[in-house]
């Protein structure tokens, strides 16, 4: 799937909450390695923050990325946030 595509597609999982959507594709991610790249990487933090999963699998993407930007930091530090468990 074109890295585009997919982004918009998690994107819009994640804004209406389509979890059971987005964790398929979310999985696809994982396993071609494609959030290392920071645009893919991004939507999958804020994917992973918004449907409760963020200390495992959010923090195991965000040290696999191989660039961060601001947006990056801004996704993890709202998803510890929206977890109850800051680190």
């Amino acid at each position: 799937m074109v890295p585009e595509k997919l982004g918009a597609f998690l994107h819009h999982c994640t804004e209406t909450e389509a979890f059971r959507l987005g964790i398929p594709m979310h999985a696809l991610t994982i396993k071609k390695g494609t959030p290392a790249e920071s645009f893919i990487g991004n939507h999958v933090l804020k994917f992973n923050a918004k449907c409760g999963c963020i200390i495992d699998s959010a923090h195991h993407v965000f040290d696999k990325m191989s660039l961060r930007n601001s947006v990056t930091g801004s996704a993890m530090i709202s998803g510890y946030d929206q977890s109850d468990r800051p680190r």
